[in-house]
This record gives C-alpha cells, sequence and structure tokens, in this order.
C-alpha cells in the first residue's frame, strides 16, 4: 500500500504549467520591442520550480517587403536579486503567426516575484505578441498570480536591471504572450515517503532472496 502511494505520488511529479498567456492564433500584432523600447511581464510564485523554461511569442520585422533578422535579449530578474539574461533572435512571422522561441531552460526559481523583460539590441528590433487585438487565454499553478504587462522607453530603463527601472502598465486587460514551465520542488513529507517506499521495496526484494 505504501508502495503504491508513494509510486503514484511520484507519477504525479513532472512538469506543469507555472504560467501562461496566451492565444489560439497568435498573430504578429502585438508590443514593439525596438532599440528603443523595453517590454515586460511578471509573475509571482509561492512554491518552488526546477527545471524551468520560459518561452514567449515573437516576431520580426518586415522592411520593404523582406523580413530582416533582427537580435534581442531577455532578462531574468526577481525580488531575490536574481539577474541573468539570454540573447535570442527575432523570428520570420511566417503566415504572420508569431513564434514560440524558448529563452531559458533548466532554471531552478524558489518562491518569489519574477520579472521577464525584453528588448531589442539593434534598430531594427520585433515584437512581442500581445493580447490587443484578442483575447487571451491566462493560466497558472496553483499559488501563482500573473502581473499586468509593462512597457517603456530606454531612456526609462536601467539594461543592468530592467524591473528597477520606470515601467507603466499597457493596459490592465492585456497581457504578452508568455509560457512558464517547471517542475514542482517535492515537499519534505514526500520526500519521506519516498525514503520509506524504496526502504520498503530494498527489504521486499532481501526477503525474498533469503527464502530462495
Amino acid at each position: 500500500m505504501l508502495i503504491a502511494l508513494t509510486m503514484g505520488s511520484a507519477a504525479l511529479a513532472g512538469p506543469i504549467t507555472i504560467a501562461s498567456v496566451t492565444n489560439a492564433n497568435p498573430v504578429a500584432t502585438g508590443i514593439g520591442v525596438a532599440a528603443t523600447t523595453f517590454s515586460q511581464e511578471g509573475w509571482t510564485q509561492a512554491t518552488d520550480y526546477f527545471g524551468v523554461s520560459i518561452s514567449a511569442w515573437l516576431f520580426g520585422n518586415f522592411v520593404n517587403g523582406a523580413y530582416l533578422p533582427s537580435s534581442g535579449t531577455a532578462y531574468l530578474t526577481s525580488s531575490l536579486g536574481l539577474n541573468v539574461s539570454q540573447s535570442f533572435v527575432f523570428p520570420d512571422p511566417t503566415g504572420s503567426v508569431a513564434t514560440k522561441v524558448l529563452l531559458f531552460s533548466g532554471l531552478n526559481l524558489p518562491g518569489a516575484t519574477y520579472f521577464l523583460t525584453l528588448a531589442s539590441t539593434d534598430t531594427l528590433g520585433g515584437a512581442w505578441a500581445s493580447d490587443l487585438q484578442q483575447s487571451s487565454t491566462i493560466l497558472t499553478a496553483s499559488g501563482v498570480t500573473v502581473a499586468n504587462a509593462k512597457y517603456s522607453p530606454q531612456a526609462n530603463v536601467n539594461s543592468a536591471n530592467p524591473p528597477t527601472s520606470t515601467f507603466f502598465q499597457v493596459n490592465p486587460t492585456s497581457h504578452d504572450f508568455f509560457e512558464v514551465v517547471g517542475t514542482p520542488v517535492p515537499e519534505p513529507s514526500f520526500v519521506v515517503l519516498m525514503g520509506l517506499g524504496l526502504f520498503s521495496l530494498i527489504a521486499r526484494a532481501k526477503a525474498t532472496f533469503s527464502v530462495r
């Protein structure tokens, strides 16, 4: 019984959606992320997660009918003082649809408030898809809340630590499309149960071997 309970609990421990703001058809319409513009989305999680990946729906710009790739930087900062960054390339908006781009992966994030900030590193820029034209679907795990999207001109942004900068809300009903996925850190009681389950398995195996 104990073994079954432990193994069943272990099977439930896997990647889940911590927070996501999505749309069934993320068209190439959203907040510009040019060299003079920074966009930001945030969330607060009460639970610790490991193996966290963070993605955003992005698209590049067309100039004179041609797609011109441009680069950007994603900043992930937190109320705990975390400050990491990752470069990316704005994708070609094939069919006028934004592309889901993996920005971070393999992160261990303790319960805190986090800020995902996007900036362009060249003048061409790109955009972060949003629900300015359509309604989005917001999903969160237990104990997670999503903040309103924010936007700021470069003059008000400290690129070394974007959340300390002056941002203002674009629209209380609008969000940029992003997704945070991770695995909950096991509760201490779960770890104890797992240990007891393994001990029971070992004891049973030894007993079976002794009988033979």
